[in-house]
């Protein structure tokens, strides 16, 4: 059954990663502007031209109401913390769904946050300093979600700490990372 996932928070919030879990759980198809713009220019992650803005949107679109219409779910990987950018993927989901979920990540703004320590571990080429400015802007820029926006139902995990714990045994003496 079709339904729209957004989910919400800052940089390295653990929103990818869910929305990774929830795509193999649910056979959801998942958009994600970084990887729009990287498909777009080439596999380069963080090239972004102003110009292309309204290419990148409409690819993004077309994802959504493609997936939506074929009734699969659709996880929306933005950080969407403003209510104007949840309005447009609401706006277009109301069309073939009833179901729109938030997932509300943490959000601190520190930057010795843990955020930027977790982005840090994969920082796509981009410096310390970029990302512990984008997710002050991004903090600057957050409006908590509710039911007004068209919301049905929320799922907070601002206040979990998710601490990933692995344990790997080598049967055969074969390791694969």
């Amino acid at each position: 059954m079709s339904s729209l996932n957004l989910m919400i928070g800052n940089v390295g919030s653990g929103k990818s990663e869910m929305a990774a879990h929830l795509a193999r759980k649910w056979g959801a198809a998942v958009v994600n502007m970084d990887s729009i713009q990287a498909s777009i220019h080439g596999g380069e992650y963080g090239r972004y031209e102003p110009a292309m803005k309204h290419v990148y949107q409409a690819v993004e679109e077309t994802l959504i109401v493609s997936a939506l219409q074929a009734g699969l779910p659709v996880i929306i990987d933005r950080t969407n913390m403003d209510k104007k950018r949840r309005a447009r993927f609401i706006e277009i989901a109301k069309q073939y769904t009833d179901e729109i979920t938030a997932y509300k990540f943490p959000l601190q703004d520190s930057p010795s946050a843990p955020l930027l320590e977790r982005r840090m571990k994969n920082p796509r080429g981009v410096s310390r300093e970029k990302w512990e400015s984008v997710i002050k802007k991004m903090w600057a820029s957050y409006e908590a979600p509710t039911e007004d926006e068209g919301i049905t139902s929320l799922y907070d995990f601002s206040q979990v700490r998710i601490n990933h714990q692995f344990l790997a045994v080598d049967f055969d003496g074969t390791i694969v990372g």
